[in-house]
């Protein structure tokens, strides 16, 4: 549940168990309510994109952005066999990154 988004409202984003569990597992400080800090810092990091440049390029991975992995995952929504108005629900949860 994220309390706090960009437009100010409530809203709840569905996880499977296996992303739950490694939440769970992940070992944090009392001192922050964020999810994932700079260990040097202990502030939230701002954006994902750049961490995810660096896995790009470590990867080896040429012309994708990080909005495609939206697209990825509607695809693989519709190819497990859930509904198109569902994949819509869930492809405008996405929309908070």
């Amino acid at each position: 549940m994220l309390d706090i988004t960009k437009n100010g409202e409530r809203r709840e984003i569905p996880i499977d168990n296996t992303l739950e569990e490694m939440f769970n597992s992940m070992p944090r400080g009392l001192e922050s309510v964020y999810v994932f800090t700079d260990s040097k810092t202990g502030e939230p990091y701002k954006s994902a994109k750049r961490s995810f440049g660096t896995a790009l390029k470590k990867a080896g991975i040429h012309d994708f952005r990080f909005h495609d992995l939206r697209h990825t995952f509607a695809s693989h929504l519709v190819m497990a066999g859930v509904d198109l108005i569902s994949v819509k629900e869930y492809w405008d949860i996405s929309r908070w990154q």
